[in-house]
């Protein structure tokens, strides 16, 4: 199945509070489609931002052959201006050319659950033509779709939903639990690591996943992708993967982006020989000092007895 994760505004970036919706819903958006792949789906993902118009969305989806495309947004509230009273809940709209919820409801269940919050019904929200009212949606159904709905996750203008968008391992947490969502209802079954595989593109975030890339930085092979430095953030993306390979390039291993024993045992066996050639660089500058301070105490030695000499 093909699939396109959009994220962003035709009208450009929403900030609000120091939260970029634009930004935070592409990163998600990132992280499902990784994750996606785990399911064997081919996937891309469609800044909307940057394409910035309707028909660039239609003819995006038309060149992908998207036969899905989920939109990823948070929502925003300005008729109370008191944000502890801002309402706050999951809403997901589907395309109005096909009835019922399709998986948009077990989508937004999980959604709705890791948020704290609650979900809307299922909406399929009308133009004055009978049209999708989201030009996104429109125009995806229109590239060749056979579905597509936007997620509005929660209400960024309510803090403690913002607070929750704004930390990766909540996005990743949603990326996982949205896409295992849209797995059961459409059966895919995950590809299964190999056995000896402990970390790989698109597995669980969190702590293990961190100390690798501590380890990885610490070691001087930075996480790169498409230009941009990442620091270690606990999840296992493609800007893991390069430094990863980077590293397994350096030992003589493959580039397969997977970290197994034998990268995990080399990279210890890396770690150990640095702090030794740190302990022994240290050791021979100590040496270097004390063979120093025994060189100036002769010297002073032979200072003191010219002058007892000349006296």
């Amino acid at each position: 199945m093909v699939i396109v994760f959009g994220a962003g505004h035709v009208l450009g970036t929403k900030s609000y509070m120091g939260y970029t919706e634009d930004t935070a819903m592409l990163d998600l958006a990132q992280r499902k489609a990784e994750y996606a792949k785990l399911y064997g789906q081919e996937t891309s993902v469609m800044y909307v931002t940057e394409i910035a118009s309707y028909q660039g969305i239609e003819d995006f989806i038309r060149n992908a052959k998207a036969e899905l495309c989920s939109l990823e947004h948070s929502n925003a509230d300005d008729s109370i201006n008191e944000e502890p009273n801002e309402p706050n809940r999951v809403v997901v709209y589907r395309t109005v050319l096909n009835e019922g919820d399709g998986c948009c409801k077990d989508i937004g269940i999980a959604c709705a659950e890791i948020l704290q919050t609650i979900l809307a019904p299922i909406q399929h929200r009308t133009n004055s033509k009978g049209e999708d009212y989201f030009g996104a949606i429109k125009r995806a159904m229109n590239g060749g779709c056979y579905d597509a709905w936007l997620i509005e996750h929660g209400f960024h203008t309510n803090s403690a939903c913002r607070a929750k968008l704004s930390d990766p391992e909540i996005r990743q947490l949603l990326a996982e639990k949205e896409v295992d969502a849209m797995a059961k209802y459409y059966g895919w079954t995950k590809a299964e690591p190999e056995d000896d595989v402990m970390l790989y593109k698109g597995c669980p975030s969190g702590e293990p996943v961190m100390d690798w890339q501590n380890s990885l930085l610490e070691a001087g092979f930075k996480m790169i992708n498409n230009g941009k430095e990442y620091p270690a953030d606990g999840s296992f993306g493609t800007a893991t993967v390069n430094g990863t390979n980077d590293f397994k390039a350096s030992v003589g291993l493959p580039k397969d982006g997977k970290v197994d024993s034998l990268t995990y045992g080399l990279m210890l066996r890396n770690h150990r020989t640095r702090i030794d050639t740190s302990e022994k660089s240290l050791a021979e500058e100590q040496a270097k000092v004390a063979s120093l301070i025994v060189a100036n105490d002769a010297l002073e030695k032979k200072i003191d007895e010219a002058l007892a000499i000349l006296s």
